[in-house]
């Protein structure tokens, strides 16, 4: 446990007695304090920062200068949070001591305790960044004492080549990407708000009611709907795998169902789900007792709800986001609701993974539309799934942050 500023204990969300010194290539995501947009606006493809992004930018650059055998590669600021992949003791493929930005604008023992700094550790290096920018700032400004960052950070251990390029690329097209998601275009959507509280985004247009086709692996347009948020808005820019399993399922999928979200857990997978049905409600459980990010979806307005005691300590940690896409006046579920809602999990995610859907169900209806569009859908492999499988959904046994399916 770690103290915040106000004297009550906080979790920390790193992984405990993992080798933060460790050589590797690591990918962090740091938040501005409460989310706001205070480094900069983005133009096009490109991301104009002001006086605080510039400076918050320098110290993050600077972090080779000052730790010896620590890289920094790709990178980029967005307006209310940073993305960067540290390097630690080794190269990231491309070689040693280039920083890749996207395009601007303008200017004990090595394992580190909760609470014990360790020289060379990623929690010491994102500590150390965060302070000097937060100094240079605060100086600049003359406003001493003012946060600049959020008090917590996500990371994900790179573990192969593959994730390292499809991470690089989407740190590097991530500017360009910030005003093509519909919905989100006005910056107020990103902000994170205080808990029990949700803040309606208005957009220009409702919901398509049939999106176009993707490429394979594409994320959908998030449909132009008012959009409702609690907590950790950055959550939406991450490759999210999207969670589907129906009411009715045979048992032997049910554990195979607790089995992936125990691995998509251990792998660090960031997850969004409606998290409605009893199996999805037991996997949102078992993912909360880890340290991936998770979205969650109700299939109603989220204004006024009443947040789950068991969510608060991740969402004050930064690694869980509600989101609705429903009016605040719609505060019951209903089936119509359910499969709209289902539609835009599915339009938020990079991939789908349906632990089972009933056969004829809305499940297997949504799954067939998006394997139609190019989707990657998964599913497990069991012969109660046949009817997914000859639909085209690709087969998965298990998953591991090393070999994680297709």
């Amino acid at each position: 446990m770690s103290h915040g500023t106000d004297g009550r204990r906080r979790r920390s969300i790193r992984l405990q007695g993992y080798d933060y010194t460790r050589a590797g290539a690591y990918y962090l995501t740091v938040c501005a304090h409460a989310t706001a947009p205070s480094f900069g606006t983005v133009d096009g493809d490109r991301v104009r920062l002001t006086v605080v992004g510039e400076a918050a930018a320098a110290c993050w650059l600077a972090i080779p200068d000052h730790f010896p055998g620590v890289d920094l590669d790709a990178f980029v600021v967005m307006p209310d949070h940073l993305h960067a992949v540290v390097v630690i003791g080794g190269t990231a493929g491309d070689g040693r001591g280039t920083a890749c930005r996207a395009r601007t604008a303008g200017g004990g023992g090595g394992r580190e305790a909760f609470g014990r700094p360790v020289a060379g550790s990623v929690p010491t290096i994102v500590r150390s960044a965060k302070g000097a920018a937060t100094k240079a700032v605060n100086e600049l400004l003359g406003t001493p004492g003012r946060p600049l960052w959020h008090r917590n950070y996500f990371e994900h251990v790179i573990r192969n080549e593959r994730s390292l390029e499809r991470i690089r690329a989407y740190i590097m097209e991530n500017p360009a990407r910030w005003n093509a998601n519909a919905g989100l275009d006005d910056g107020r959507a990103r902000h994170a708000v205080p808990l029990r509280e949700a803040s309606p985004i208005p957009a220009p247009a409702p919901p398509s009611p049939a999106p176009a086709p993707s490429p394979v692996g594409a994320r959908h347009a998030v449909p132009r709907a008012p959009l409702s948020l609690i907590g950790n808005a950055a959550l939406l820019d991450l490759p999210l795998l999207a969670f589907f399993c129906s009411r009715r399922c045979p048992g032997s999928l049910i554990l195979r169902a607790y089995d992936l979200a125990r691995e998509l857990r251990a792998a660090g997978v960031p997850v969004v789900s409606g998290f409605q049905t009893p199996i999805e409600q037991e996997c949102l459980a078992l993912l909360l007792r880890g340290e991936q990010p998770v979205v969650v979806c109700p299939a109603r307005g989220i204004a006024g709800m009443r947040v789950p005691p068991v969510w608060r300590a991740p969402l004050e940690a930064g690694r869980l986001l509600v989101v609705s896409p429903f009016a605040a006046d719609e505060r019951r579920p209903t089936v119509a609701l359910a499969e709209r809602r289902n539609r835009f999990v599915a339009d938020l995610a990079a991939r789908v993974l349906v632990a089972h859907a009933d056969p004829g169900g809305a499940t297997e209806r949504l799954s067939r539309a998006l394997i139609g569009q190019g989707k990657p859908v998964l599913t497990v492999l069991d012969p109660a799934n046949r009817h997914l499988l000859d639909a085209g959904a690709l087969p998965v046994n298990g998953w591991t942050a090393d070999a994680p399916p297709h």
